[in-house]
């Protein structure tokens, strides 16, 4: 596995590197809003336009949850007022793209970037902040924006601190898999050097380990190996592990409140109880602020010290007054301290030292690079066991059970469930028209009908259509062994629309479903009119190119579509008993018709105008 790693040919080289860097930020691979190199995983595609497509799905996912988003085009101009619909067509276009996002992470904002285009199309890059040796802490959860159709439209991501944890590359890696063309990811921590881990489609090897989804595709994480292996999402390639400190127990914490409340008296015994936390070969001792009159450092004091490391040459004096504080003001510092020296900022023989004051010791948002170090470091080792890790929905209080389930009801209401046949989905381009459709198949499933009621102009005819489309190769598909069945039986669909619009759905709105396997030959439009007009003479009787009439085919028809359907709401009409009449028998034993009613106006003067229609 070790030669896995070292020999893994890179797909970027430094100049590249650098190209990805400017494209990012403007001021180099840095965390804006908490400076610190950001690790970066980079993800290969089959092909360019998957690539697009896993940038997409992580820019649907995060949009909601940034407080600040900002666009970079290919000349690295900045654009921070584009919504989530035209950040998703810059990146569906051929042009290098790169999306930013501010994100809080435990109460503090971090910045988590996703670039594609460049210098390698088929590569998505995604720099986020990282932790490695760092236990979960907690868990940040996202949700896909409605108007983009995901596999998983709510992931958990785990996070250590102000970092997402280990654990959350799993979760992004996923993502790659489920959006399609995911080849392999590797993560770096830096702009160069072997890779600190890697994922594969297919395992290559017994040491690979599957990823595997649980609630839904909402949270990820590695487990004992599945057959087939297909069922995995990704394989992960673990490095050889390396030894990690183990958090604080709630003994030591509870140990640590009674010595910190009497600091100025039992000095000795809380400079033991914190040696736990540093390393070993790291002589260090408690002393007063008075060792700093003849240390050096870096920056001049300011005033209010609170805080000095002073190294000598056999030890690291930790200067600080004891008797100043309170025990909720003196924990942040003390561990602040501690940070530092497991760092290793400060060691016997150095030529300088390091201060602090409150301010720089506690501030969320430090000035001083080693002080955001510190800072991070408490966070990820040092912060008070609180949460606990979610691997399955066993691990889920009641309450985020019943917030999962909301989600999922909301999904489902919304078309997010993915029922379309995928015809249906190239077919229908427009998002909110496929969820319409979804959700109209939904219903068809549980009532045998459905009434659209959008308004003028946002395209019922295309969701009809797309129901056309999704029916007709669903009955294909479900015949396929057997083409003469087909022929003899096919799906047949009928459209009822008022004469004005008779010649709109024949010339305009049918001949296209030809190329997404609906024959026009399965389908007719009928007017309004011929149904108010019905009798022994009519022309809903004559056959049509020698097979059968209209009528029968209405009556055999396994969809009916009513095209403004709000003209049958009068109880009275002729059009409107016939129509009751026919629509009560059913053209198959085994399944139902299913009634599509399309209305802008579903109700005219009363909500009875509802109950008077088709049924």
């Amino acid at each position: 596995m070790k030669a896995l790693y070292a020999n893994a040919p890179r797909w970027h080289s430094m100049a590249d590197a650098d190209i990805l860097n400017s494209q990012f930020v403007a001021n180099g691979a840095q965390d804006a809003t908490a400076p610190g190199p950001l690790a970066r995983i980079e993800v290969r595609f089959t092909s360019e336009h998957a690539a697009r497509k896993y940038a997409g799905a992580l820019t649907s996912l995060f949009y909601g949850t940034a407080e600040n988003r900002l666009a970079i085009d290919e000349r690295g101009r900045p654009h921070d007022d584009l919504v989530h619909d035209e950040i998703q067509r810059r990146l569906r276009s051929s042009l290098p793209t790169s999306v930013e996002f501010q994100v809080r992470l435990q109460d503090q904002l971090r910045k988590i970037a996703i670039c594609v285009g460049s210098p390698t199309p088929n590569v998505a890059v995604v720099r986020a902040p990282i932790l490695l040796d760092a236990a979960s802490t907690g868990v940040l959860w996202l949700q896909g924006q409605p108007e983009t159709a995901l596999s998983s439209p709510v992931i958990a991501v785990p996070l250590a601190g102000s970092h997402f944890s280990f654990e959350a590359t799993h979760a992004l890696v996923s993502v790659a898999s489920r959006t399609g063309g995911f080849c392999e990811a590797r993560l770096y921590l830096g702009a160069d050097g072997d890779p600190a881990s890697a994922w594969v489609a297919e395992p290559h090897n017994g040491s690979a380990v599957p990823v595997i989804g649980a609630l839904d595709g909402a949270i990820w994480a590695t487990g004992p190996r599945v057959e087939p292996p297909s069922t995995a999402a990704a394989w992960h390639l673990p490095k050889p592990a390396q030894p990690q400190r183990e958090q604080c127990s709630n003994e030591w914490w509870v140990r640590f409140d009674d010595l910190i409340r009497t600091a100025s008296t039992a000095t000795p015994e809380l400079e033991n109880h914190l040696r736990a936390l540093t390393p070993a070969d790291l002589p260090w001792r408690f002393g007063g602020l008075t060792a700093t009159a003849h240390a050096q450092f870096m920056a001049p004091i300011e005033n209010e010290l609170l805080l000095a490391l002073v190294p000598t040459d056999s030890e690291v004096i930790v200067g600080v007054d004891l008797h100043l504080l309170e025990a909720e003001a003196l924990e942040p510092v003390l561990l602040h301290a501690v940070a530092h020296l497991a760092l290793g900022h400060v060691r016997p023989g150095d030529e300088w030292g390091h201060w602090d004051t409150l301010q720089t010791a506690t501030t969320r948002e430090p000035h001083r690079q080693w002080d955001r170090d510190a800072r991070d470091y408490v966070a990820a080792r040092l912060a008070r066991p609180r949460l606990r890790r979610i691997q399955s929905i066993e691990d889920c209080t009641p309450n985020e059970r019943a917030e999962l389930g909301l989600w999922r009801m909301i999904g489902e209401m919304l078309g997010e469930s993915r029922r379309l046949h995928p015809a249906a989905e190239r077919y229908q381009n427009a998002a909110y028209q496929r969820q319409a459709a979804s959700r109209m198949i939904a219903m068809f499933e549980e009532y045998g009908g459905a009434m659209l009621c959008d308004g003028v102009g946002l395209g019922k005819t295309y969701v009809a259509t797309a129901l056309m489309v999704h029916y007709a190769n669903r009955w294909r598909d479900q015949w396929a062994a057997t083409p003469e069945r087909l022929l003899e039986d096919p799906f047949r669909i009928t459209v009822l629309s008022p004469n004005s619009v008779v010649s709109t759905w024949r010339r305009e709105a049918l001949p296209p479903l030809v190329s997404y396997g609906v024959p026009l030959a399965t389908v007719r439009v009928i007017s309004h009119t011929k149904l108010s007009r019905i009798s022994r003479e009519s022309e809903l009787l004559e056959t049509v190119r020698g097979g059968m009439s209209d009528l029968e085919h209405l009556l055999l028809s396994d969809l009916v579509i009513v095209d403004e359907a709000h003209n049958f709401r009068s109880l009275a009409a002729r059009r409107t008993k016939v129509l009751r009449d026919l629509l009560r028998v059913q053209p198959r034993r085994e399944a139902r018709r299913r009634v599509a009613l399309l209305t802008a106006t579903p109700v005219n003067n009363s909500l009875a105008s509802i109950s008077t229609l088709p049924r």
